[in-house]
């Protein structure tokens, strides 16, 4: 029962229901947002800082304890589902109006790129620690975390005009 719930407290247990969303919607997002189109011709040192710091904030979570039951990871869990269901719902308008004024617009366009930020923060309140003896500290993953978001966000802009003109 001790490994189960090692299992349950682990932190890439939230990145789960991420990855299966991204994985089996991103052939329905608009052809600008799909990688064949998303990453033609980008900026090499946005690329590298994109996939550097995307590769530790997913990494991290495997290292990662979770505890949702004290106040501040309680919030963390509130803050991790709120994230994920704009997220999500970034990517739907996206794909069930592509041709709206929101999917148009730069702050729709870009919303999977920038709501993230949110169900990750609460991700970096969720953990307590990690299974290995170094004292977790909130920076360890938000510092990261900040950095994917300017390298992605830029990303999407990037796109994003290229596509409007």
């Amino acid at each position: 029962m001790n490994n189960v719930k090692k299992i349950l407290a682990n932190g890439y247990l939230p990145l789960i229901p991420v990855l299966l969303w991204n994985i089996l919607l991103v052939d329905y997002l608009p052809m600008e947002l799909r990688p064949e189109f998303f990453n033609l011709d980008i900026p090499s040192f946005i690329l590298w800082g994109e996939n550097i710091f995307r590769t530790l904030i997913f990494m991290f979570p495997l290292f990662f304890v979770l505890d949702v039951k004290g106040e501040v990871g309680g919030r963390g869990l509130i803050i991790y589902m709120v994230g994920v269901l704009i997220y999500f719902m970034s990517w739907g308008a996206l794909i069930l109006w592509p041709d709206s004024a929101w999917s148009n617009s730069v702050l729709g366009f870009t919303a999977p790129a920038y709501t993230p930020l949110i169900w990750l923060a609460g991700l970096a309140f969720m953990t307590k620690g990690y299974y290995f003896n170094l004292s977790y500290k909130k920076w360890h993953y938000l510092i990261p975390m900040f950095f994917f978001f300017v390298f992605h966000l830029s990303h999407a802009l990037y796109v994003y005009f290229r596509s409007s003109i």
